[in-house]
């Protein structure tokens, strides 16, 4: 039998704040923990032939599992010891509904990286429907999310901490037609990206080189629709520079403001934040002038808890994902070959009815990914890149 290591960790107590992720999260993919109070403790004998024993108090015992109370007021029942951290959060800023928090993740995709502390943004009636989430950058080992940010944050650009927002980032070889998807991936591949420090050339906007090869005939143009802290297209500028053409509508003045304060989302030649309405800039749009368009929008009323109902939507609002706009405003704005989704939270019978009015109303065809609970809905206009 193998020796045993015995690692001491400090046991979490009933009533304790910690950060978890959730019971239902995969093994193996990036997940955002969240606020939580432990309602229960349970303590089991380590397996015989465990080469690493988690001990937190003197007779052997080890608490393997919480059940966690979350800040929506949803509970979860033995969560493994190793999704729980103590709680280390900190408000960085917070204006109108508005807040930024620092927190954590476990991003797997870069390799076994593991946890990694995030920047957030959150909305005060719906603390856990995370807006955005970028990777902070920590400048020595001794310091805390907090320590860096009072010293000036860096943030790495070019992690995606969102499933979800990795899935829209395919928009960029998706877009265009099949031509331009090959270009796309052959930009990506030649790109090097490092942590970049907000405001650094290149990445937050003076002006500085593009990061990828000009393979372009000309930028692909992309609206971000629903921009809140702007993680994902800060990402697309730092990955492919001059290539992409962005433009970013926010509605709420106090997130726009507090994205380009500790986001990095300052205006550039290529990446432009405004202050608007989705809908509006689009029937604003001349036809066939946008090559992808990316929609992520959400009610300041909405219902976390909507999707329980087979009929109802949590986000966007319905008109989003209705017929005529998907026909009339959305598709209309797509040059040939474009591409849109559109992100969408809902029950069964929703979804069903929004896959429908996608097959309606795109002629280069429809196609959906999930990553629970989000669900992402593609449409291709003409030469679509799905496939």
């Amino acid at each position: 039998m193998a020796h045993s290591t015995v690692r001491m960790l400090r046991a979490f107590a009933i009533g304790e704040s910690v950060e978890a992720r959730r019971n239902s999260s995969f093994e193996d993919c990036d997940v955002l923990y969240y606020e939580a109070k432990v309602t229960a403790v349970h303590r089991l004998l380590p397996p015989v032939t465990s080469t690493i024993l988690d001990v937190d108090d003197d007779d052997g015992h080890s608490a393997t599992h919480y059940d966690l109370a979350f800040e929506d007021d949803s509970s979860q029942a033995l969560v493994p010891r190793a999704w729980v951290m103590a709680n280390s959060r900190r408000v960085v800023a917070e204006r109108g509904h508005a807040r930024v928090i620092t927190g954590h993740a476990d991003l797997h995709h870069r390799g076994g990286e593991g946890r990694q502390d995030v920047l957030l943004m959150v909305f005060t009636e719906c603390p856990t429907l995370y807006q955005s989430a970028v990777a902070v950058v920590v400048t020595s080992p001794s310091s805390s999310p907090s320590h860096a940010l009072e010293e000036g944050i860096q943030l790495d650009h070019t992690v995606l901490p969102f499933e979800q927002h990795q899935c829209f980032s395919l928009i960029v070889a998706l877009a265009g037609g099949k031509g331009r998807a090959a270009v796309v991936s052959a930009a990506a591949d030649a790109t090097v990206s490092t942590p970049a420090a907000v405001g650094s050339p290149g990445v937050s906007g003076g002006g500085g080189a593009s990061p990828c090869p000009s393979l372009f005939l000309r930028p692909l143009s992309l609206a971000v629709l629903g921009g809140g802290g702007c993680a994902l297209p800060t990402a697309l500028r730092a990955v492919f520079g001059s290539a992409l053409d962005i433009d970013v509508v926010e509605l709420d003045a106090d997130v726009a403001a507090m994205a380009r304060a500790h986001f990095g989302a300052t205006d550039s030649l290529h990446f432009r934040l405004c202050e608007g309405e989705a809908a509006a800039f689009l029937r604003g749009t001349p036809d066939a002038t946008l090559d992808a368009v990316v929609l992520d929008v959400a009610s300041s009323g909405a219902d976390a808890h909507a999707d329980n109902d087979e009929d109802g939507i949590v986000l966007p609002p319905k008109e989003f994902v209705s017929e005529p706009f998907l026909l009339g405003t959305l598709a209309r704005c797509l040059a040939p070959g474009g591409a849109c989704v559109v992100n969408v939270i809902g029950g069964r019978a929703a979804l069903r009815r929004v896959a429908a009015n996608f097959q309606r109303c795109f002629s280069g065809g429809a196609a959906v990914l999930c990553t629970d609970p989000n669900y992402l809905f593609w449409g291709f206009k003409g030469d679509g890149g799905w496939g």
